[in-house]
């Protein structure tokens, strides 16, 4: 106990528990094993360390990381060059990454087989009291979906290898990347890149425990001594065009870095794998889904951001995305999807010429006229380069993001408006509504937790914290507001609520996302006419968070500028619908139908991978270097994983059942969907 109480506070009560009940209690464990002999000496955290980061596993897979550096080429205004390839460089170094060839053989080695599925099917459920029904298609895990039939079927066609007759199976990789603060203080941030096979099941995915993510690479920034570099070649600071160009270039190269000649090799040729059940196989390797936020999804698509057209999937022009959920919306989505082709590959090489050897600006007029009408940017993207010729259109990846872009995104700003309705309503309704949402009570263990005792603040509030307002909100909006706005916020609230229970289910049917597309076309027409009616009926103004955000944003220009700025009264704010979160909610029935349902590809699946992330950091001394000792406790851990997977943990041995235990199964109809005994 004197241990317990000592030192460092992060001892949690379960890890103390389990230190005694799993470790030192455990069956095996002898106390003279850290004692050690002459030759090792006394047990040392240091050199057990070392021995890990030794370890090297299978001979023939070598997942280790890597340390590499990408070289970004500088655009200057009016510096000219004999090409690209010689122009000024920058070099971003201590690039920490894995090979993602090496990480697919390490995945399926020590997977146990049965837990994949190799071959993808379709789902049905049939009524059992109706044996003449139709099937009905189900849609749950990205091996049940169109995508993944349509790839291994356009795979069974492709020849086999000369003298191959192996087995082709499919490697489905699921790519997350977002980057994450480290620490609540100082400015210590990683960009982790997450491999997670689609051949599994979600609910592994779902779990931080089961180390389903394979850590691929930490993505580098912007290096902080861009600017001195810039302005040392060229007498003159970046502008703000320039570093949004390199940040771009920043992903792009660290793509190239990733998908290289042997990535490409397995793509077209598969890899032979040997499996943890002992057969060996020829995988190929098909990225499905690309799961990030909006600012990502733009450096990854290589567009602009919030453009003429803000949609990484599709065309549609920004001034339509209002009309959500219409007839002519979802033609527009059909018929102005974003392809990738030879065409946008030659325009890109073009304007990258004018910009190297002609020494146009990144910005200039003539790129404006050639890429405005797709909002394009002349970067060139690695996808495109690496695997457009193969048949890979990296457009069709991106995938909705339901964290992001609804209970982050059009639900916050719906209820952000709310709030805005009922300070222009005035009297108690800010009151009414906190008390009610206090007086809400929890429901199961983190369905609905307890309320902030001011929610209208709305203050450091997460995606769970808004989805429990939207769950809750409509017993609470209930009767604040005047007749006939109150029964027109109680429907908006009831079709919100409806479409986040469908986009939240975790197994549809044809016909519940038939009902899910009619509750997306319902959804755009209450939005739209709640817009209209609040604007016509309240003078809504930003709320006191949102004017004092806008007056601190004022001080640092002003700061910056070296000029005071006269502060201004409250700025008249309305419902904006012309967002790219807005216009997303169009495509979530087709994505579903693509890859299977949105707990698949959430965003929320990486953020929980975060928290390892968080917890490796804080294992390291917080120096410059401590993206190395993260990248090293990933692996240690990963290898103690594998280690008691092939040992057989003790506990496991002392929950397992005997023959003299196995209970005889009572008789039970074949038609009961389970019998436990």
């Amino acid at each position: 106990m004197q241990w317990v109480h000592n030192g460092s506070d992060s001892k949690s009560a379960a890890q103390i528990d389990d230190l005694v009940n799993k470790v030192i209690l455990a069956e095996g464990f002898n106390p003279q094993d850290l004692r050690g002999d002459a030759a090792n000496g006394r047990f040392s955290l240091q050199r057990e360390n070392q021995r890990l980061d030794s370890y090297e596993g299978e001979p023939s897979i070598q997942d280790g990381w890597k340390k590499g550096k990408i070289v970004l080429r500088l655009p200057g205004d009016k510096y000219k060059n004999l090409s690209e390839d010689v122009a000024p460089a920058l070099e971003i170094d201590g690039i920490w990454y894995r090979s993602l060839t090496e990480v697919l053989k390490s995945a399926f080695a020590e997977t146990d087989t049965k837990d994949l599925h190799l071959q993808p099917f379709k789902l049905y459920w049939r009524n059992p009291d109706d044996p003449n029904a139709t099937p009905v298609r189900l849609f749950s895990e990205l091996y049940n979906t169109d995508a993944f039939l349509d790839a291994h079927s356009n795979l069974t066609a492709q020849h086999r290898e000369p003298g191959c007759e192996l087995e082709k199976v499919i490697a489905a990789m699921m790519l997350w990347s977002d980057s994450t603060h480290l620490a609540s203080f100082g400015t210590a941030s990683l960009w982790p890149l997450y491999l997670y096979l689609g051949n599994g099941s979600k609910y592994q995915r779902a779990k931080p425990t089961s180390l389903a993510a394979h850590h691929v690479a930490y993505i580098p920034s912007l290096p902080d001594k861009t600017q001195d570099v810039y302005t040392s070649i060229f007498n003159q600071a970046a502008s703000a065009a320039t570093l949004t160009y390199l940040k771009r270039e920043v992903m792009q190269s660290m793509w190239r870095l990733l998908l290289d000649e042997q990535f490409v090799h397995a793509y077209i040729h598969g890899i032979k794998i040997k499996c943890a059940d002992g057969v060996i196989r020829r995988v190929y390797p098909r990225i499905f889904t690309y799961s990030a936020d909006y600012p990502e999804k733009v450096l990854l698509a290589t567009i602009k951001s919030m453009g003429q057209c803000p949609c990484p999937h599709c065309l549609v022009e920004k001034d339509q995305i209002a009309f959500m959920g219409t007839k002519l919306d979802m033609k527009r989505r059909r018929d102005k999807a974003r392809q990738d082709s030879e065409a946008r590959q030659q325009h890109v090489d073009r304007a990258r010429k004018r910009i190297y050897e002609f020494g146009d600006r990144v910005n200039a007029k003539r790129f404006e006229d050639l890429f405005g009408p797709t909002s394009a940017v002349p970067n060139r993207n690695a996808f495109s380069q690496r695997l457009f010729q193969h048949g890979f259109d990296f457009y069709k990846m991106f995938v909705p993001d339901l964290m992001h872009e609804f209970e982050l995104g059009v639900w916050k700003s719906i209820f952000t408006h709310l709030m805005r309705i009922l300070y222009a309503n005035g009297g108690t309704s800010i009151q009414i509504l906190n008390e009610r949402y206090r007086q809400v009570p929890t429901f199961g263990h983190d369905t609905i937790r307890v309320f902030n005792s001011n929610a209208s603040a709305m203050k450091k509030l997460a995606a769970r914290d808004f989805e429990d307002l939207l769950q809750c909100a409509i017993p609470v909006f209930e009767g604040i507001l005047p007749s006939p706005h109150s029964a027109l916020v109680s429907d908006l609230l009831f079709v919100l609520a409806t479409w986040h229970a469908y986009a939240k289910l975790r197994l549809h049917t044809e016909h519940t996302l038939e009902m899910f597309e009619e509750a997306t076309s319902t959804l755009g027409k209450v939005v739209r006419h709640f817009r209209k009616t609040s604007r016509e009926a309240f003078n809504t103004y930003e709320l006191p968070r949102e004017e004092a955000a806008r007056g601190r944003r004022k001080a640092a220009m002003a700061a910056v500028s070296d000029r005071s700025r006269r502060a201004t009264d409250k700025k008249k704010r309305y419902l904006n619908l012309s967002t790219y979160k807005f216009h997303r909610l169009g495509d979530y029935v087709e994505a579903i139908r693509q890859f299977g349902t949105t707990d698949n590809f959430t965003t929320q699946v990486g953020e929980l991978e975060h928290r390892r992330v968080k917890r490796f950091y804080a294992r390291t001394n917080k120096n410059k270097n401590f993206t190395q000792q993260v990248a090293q406790h990933q692996r240690r851990e990963r290898i103690l994983k594998n280690m008691q997977a092939h040992m057989g943990s003790s506990t496991h041995h002392a929950m397992a059942a005997t023959d003299e235990d196995d209970e005889i199964f009572a008789y039970a109809l074949p038609t009961d969907h389970y019998h436990i005994s």
